[in-house]
């Protein structure tokens, strides 16, 4: 066991570290940033000046060496735009994306299990047939066009919820069952199949012919080891929709590391992009380290067949 955590945390470190130069190289990708940064009236003095202080004048891996120090620090240089610490911004808006993450991560498990234990109890009645084809549409429709949906029909109609911003339990509810649509849909089918798979077994059987109520069957022996997988894959999802609240707090003005990224690129504030990608991008690989260490816990077969 130990052998394995520590081929995954190596593992994890050379993606943290491909992380970081595709963080740091994606500046490059149209020339020299200095000329993506500086405004138009400046003179080529102040561009000259803006440069050095930027350190765009060095030779590019003496820059990445530079960079991977700092960052490794938290230090990824200041705002363009506010002159702030670019790292102190990503974190300031943090607990907002977080928030809305585990509201979805919440919705989409919570709502997945009745959804999947009707659909296997029911199968292949109309029960079944409604719920995965709710499932179905839920993993069909783009995150964008359903968030939209949301605000025209609950917002700007019916005026039920605020269409933007962050404050009430209510501007929380239409970004969280947008972005947990399509995971909430996922985890009913997961856990459709692999409930009927445990209803199959043998010590469900013998439940039953204890004369053990269906309900007690299903709830108290099938569904404890069908939930497995879903705990894992539901650890995996945690990244997932990490990834996704940028598009979801874009639409609903949500004032998360999302939205700030989107608005970092529109005014071309690099240094609070890379912040933000980073560590986005190095919570989704620990997320995923933890999800496989506890997996190999669980399954010692996993960890045999690595080895």
């Amino acid at each position: 066991m130990v052998t394995y955590i520590i081929r995954r945390l190596l593992q994890g470190i050379v993606v943290l570290f491909g992380i970081s130069f595709v963080s740091f190289g994606a500046m490059f990708l149209a020339g020299d940033p200095t000329n993506l940064m500086i405004n138009e009236t400046w003179t080529q003095d102040q561009i000259d000046d803006f440069r050095h202080r930027m350190g765009f004048d060095r030779p590019w891996p003496v820059q990445y060496v530079d960079f991977l120090s700092n960052a490794v620090r938290g230090d990824f240089g200041t705002s363009i735009r506010t002159t702030d610490p670019a790292f102190s911004l990503v974190i300031e808006r943090m607990p907002a994306t977080l928030q809305l993450t585990f509201a979805s991560l919440l919705f989409s498990t919570l709502g997945a299990i009745p959804l999947g234990i009707i659909s296997a109890v029911k199968r292949n009645t109309l029960p079944d047939y409604l719920s995965m084809s709710f499932a179905i549409l839920g993993q069909a429709v783009p995150l964008f066009w359903l968030g939209i949906l949301m605000i025209q029909l609950f917002g700007l109609q019916l005026r039920w919820l605020p269409i933007s911003g962050r404050g009430t339990i209510k501007h929380l509810i239409m970004p969280a069952i947008a972005l947990g649509t399509f995971s909430l849909a996922a985890n009913a089918r997961l856990i459709r199949s692999s409930l009927l798979e445990a209803l199959g077994q043998a010590y469900v059987v013998t439940a039953r012919s204890k004369g053990l109520a269906e309900r007690v069957v299903v709830i108290r022996h099938a569904l404890r080891n069908a939930l497995i997988p879903v705990v894992v894959i539901v650890g995996l999802q945690l990244g997932t929709l990490l990834g996704g609240a940028i598009i979801t707090e874009t639409i609903f003005a949500w004032p998360g590391v999302g939205r700030l990224t989107v608005n970092s690129i529109y005014n071309r504030d690099f240094p609070v992009v890379q912040a933000s990608v980073t560590l986005l991008a190095s919570i989704f690989v620990v997320t995923n380290i933890g999800v496989d260490i506890i997996c190999a816990y669980l399954d010692p077969r996993i960890r045999l067949a690595v080895d």
